[in-house]
């Protein structure tokens, strides 16, 4: 049995098209990334039963990562900051949140979450709205980002054993 370890993580964006198969990008060095599912439950039992009765109810998930900004590694982490950051027009108050050059509406991207180094990555694939970014920057330390995101509807789980 192989076991892995934090540098089998990677993350793939797509923020255009994203209910189209492929052109998922890279986002460049993932430091961590981590989902978190949840199942709410609905109350079913009522006045004069014994014992509590539920059933399934919403299920949604959250999730976060930070990434390591190396420009000449080609770094796409301002995929994810363009969904959540003014465009900054000709106006300097005009400061809106909003996608970068785009509407000043925040865009769902389609995320990859990936376990890779095997023969077959294991593959977490959701639609989110970034909710979340925070550029870190200090003296004497590598420019990082973290970011957190909420999904819309159910993931989608591929090779994951």
């Amino acid at each position: 049995m192989s076991y892995r370890s934090g540098q089998h993580g990677k993350l793939f964006i797509k923020n255009s098209n994203i209910t189209s198969s492929g052109g998922d990008t890279a986002v460049g060095k993932v430091k961590n990334w981590a989902i978190n599912f949840q199942q709410s439950v609905l109350e079913t039992s009522s006045l004069g039963d014994t014992d509590r009765t539920i059933m399934q109810g919403m299920r949604s998930f959250t999730g976060s990562g930070s990434l390591i900004y190396y420009s000449e590694n080609n770094s796409n982490f301002t995929l994810l900051m363009k969904n959540m950051v003014a465009t900054g027009g000709s106006d300097p108050f005009d400061r809106d949140f909003g996608a970068l050059g785009t509407a000043k509406q925040p865009e769902m991207v389609r995320l990859n979450l990936q376990l890779d180094g095997s023969a077959q990555p294991e593959v977490i694939e959701v639609f989110a709205y970034i909710s979340s970014f925070n550029v870190t920057v200090s003296t004497g330390e590598v420019v990082s980002a973290d970011f957190s995101f909420e999904g819309q509807g159910a993931p989608k789980i591929l090779n994951f054993k």
